[in-house]
C-alpha cells in the first residue's frame, strides 16, 4: 500500500467519524476563515463547532480549499 493510499484511507475514516458525529449534534455553527499561504493562494478553511447534550463544545476543521479564481465573485458581491 503507497503511502497516498493510506492517507486517502485515513481521510475517509476522518469524514466517516465526522459525518456520524454531526448527525448527532444538538447545537452546531459553521466558521469560516480566510487566509493566503506561501504561494499567495487564498485558501478558505471550514470549522464546525458542535455542542452536545453535557454541553461539551468541539470544533473541527471541516475543509481547506484553494479559493483561486473566488475573488473576483467575493469582491464583486456588494454587502
Amino acid at each position: 500500500m503507497t503511502v497516498s493510499r493510506r492517507v486517502e484511507d485515513m481521510a475517509a475514516d476522518v469524514e466517516e467519524i465526522l459525518k456520524k458525529r454531526c448527525s448527532e449534534f444538538e447545537w452546531f455553527s459553521l466558521a469560516f476563515d480566510e487566509s493566503g499561504d506561501v504561494s499567495d493562494t487564498t485558501q478558505l478553511c471550514i470549522f464546525v463547532r458542535d455542542v452536545d447534550n453535557n454541553f461539551n463544545v468541539t470544533e473541527e476543521m471541516l475543509s481547506l480549499a484553494p479559493m483561486k479564481g473566488w475573488i473576483f465573485i467575493i469582491r464583486s458581491w456588494k454587502y
